[in-house]
């Protein structure tokens, strides 16, 4: 009885759902982020258990939202917890990714990942290992409008990709999700790991799946992030390769950048441009800047999977405005600085990088830790901020009044000038016209 005593308190220590605790969701790193209008959804998500002698993790199945429609400081963002009755996850759920789509743009896709039953969990104390629950589920939607989730049923066309996490996955403003690579392994029901270079889409309109097979496609690989251009291409940097299944995986050189071209349907490997080493990664993030010319990209670690040390230059900008790209480090100012994360979440509103969660890195040993906190940076003015203030816009025109002075003082310029021209033109005319009536006075004379 006492066994079954101590067996109940470690099950219901290691896979208690998570909480908010004082009014703050825990930390965690792998989790999903979207968002929907005003309001920025999370789901998901892993805690590391730091007590076990080999790293294991309790995951999330929580939904919770972080509301944007106001001004608020970090230090007690308005979170607000949805995992009461049917918000709360099917399963839980991590290295997912969630896009927003559907008709009326507020479906949240949650593409992938690994999933656990936690009310039917299966732990073997003695060799902590987690029998995990596997289903072939690819996508779940969560509806935002009325808090449900649901999964694809009748009517969907084509054949969807076996079930795989950490795949590279956008969403096209016209509704079709594009999904590449991801990888299986014993988190996904698999002995074997196995990375992919498939490209599928989905259009979650019509409710269609199709395989797109194009030529110069990447070699099979995971954790690579995807970022969508305006022109309709998918940017892929970072992340890890495999040569065979089963062999171990490689990291991919940051300066090696496969683009993806969804309206053509062509591939493209582009090599980036750095004056700086820069080291290769997983676990980071890359957000188009506002100004859709360049990419910031934050974070991650370079020692996946044995553990997750802090990976350097930490905070990078890819300038994509012309060939080749070209890499720079980007040095906020500002006293709120995040600590080094990975398998964090960033989104751009309003002109801010909303940075979320994740694990914390360091240089020495293994990542034990979670964020539980969200960081601001405030793109225009390359600041990290403490307060939230949707509709800011210093430092936004900054360069544009510099132009527009620059120029009214060459339009002034030219108009002196122009003005000084004509003058002189006019004092020569009178002089010459002088000079020539006295010229005919003294011919008269003579």
């Amino acid at each position: 009885m006492r066994g079954y005593f101590i067996l109940f308190i470690l099950q219901s220590i290691i896979f208690q759902t998570y909480c908010f605790l004082d009014g703050r969701p825990e930390g965690r790193g792998g989790h999903e982020s979207v968002q929907v209008k005003d309001k920025l959804y999370f789901m998901g998500g892993e805690r590391l258990i730091p007590f076990l002698n080999s790293k294991r993790y309790n995951l999330s199945d929580e939904v919770f939202y972080l509301d944007l429609s106001s001004q608020f400081g970090i230090e007690n963002p308005p979170f607000i917890d949805l995992s009461d009755g049917n918000s709360r996850m099917i399963y839980g759920n991590v290295k997912g990714n969630a896009v927003l789509g559907g008709p009326a743009q507020s479906d949240i896709y949650l593409i992938g990942g690994t999933q656990l039953n936690l009310s039917t969990i299966n732990w073997n104390v003695t060799s902590q290992i987690i029998n995990w629950n596997v289903t072939d589920q690819f996508i779940y939607i969560y509806k935002t409008i009325p808090k449900i989730w649901t999964k694809l049923g009748i009517g969907v066309k084509g054949t969807q990709p076996s079930k795989r996490r950490s795949t590279s996955t956008v969403i096209k403003p016209n509704g079709t999700i594009y999904i590449f690579g991801g990888r299986i392994e014993l988190d996904m029901g698999s002995n074997t790991l196995i990375l992919y270079n498939e490209l599928y889409e989905f259009d979650t309109i019509l409710l269609s799946w199709n395989q797109i097979i194009a030529p110069n496609a990447p070699s099979p690989r995971s954790h690579s992030t995807a970022t969508l251009l305006p022109n309709g291409k998918i940017i892929y940097i970072g992340g890890v390769s495999q040569d065979t299944p089963g062999s171990q995986t490689n990291l991919i050189n940051m300066m090696e950048i496969y683009v993806f071209d969804t309206v053509s349907l062509s591939w493209s490997i582009h090599t980036a441009s750095s004056s700086f080493p820069i080291q290769p990664r997983v676990g980071h993030t890359a957000l188009l800047t506002p100004d859709n010319s360049s990419i910031v990209i934050m974070g991650g670690t370079s020692s996946y999977p044995l553990n997750q040390t802090t990976v350097y230059p930490n905070l990078l900008k890819l300038d994509i405005k012309s060939e080749p790209f070209q890499y720079s480090i980007l040095q906020p100012s500002g006293t709120n600085k995040p600590p080094p994360l990975s398998f964090h979440t960033a989104n751009i509103y309003s002109d801010y990088m909303i940075i979320a969660f994740g694990n914390i890195t360091n240089d020495i040993t293994d990542s034990n830790e979670t964020s539980s906190n969200i960081y601001l940076l405030y793109i225009p003015c390359l600041t990290w901020d403490s307060t939230f203030i949707p509709g800011r816009s210093d430092c936004k025109n900054i360069g544009k009044n510099n132009s527009e002075d620059k120029n009214k003082i060459e339009v002034i310029t030219v108009w002196v000038i122009s003005v000084c021209i004509l003058c002189l033109t006019i004092i020569g005319i009178i002089v010459f016209c002088k000079k020539k009536e006295i010229l005919k006075k003294i011919i008269r004379i003579a």
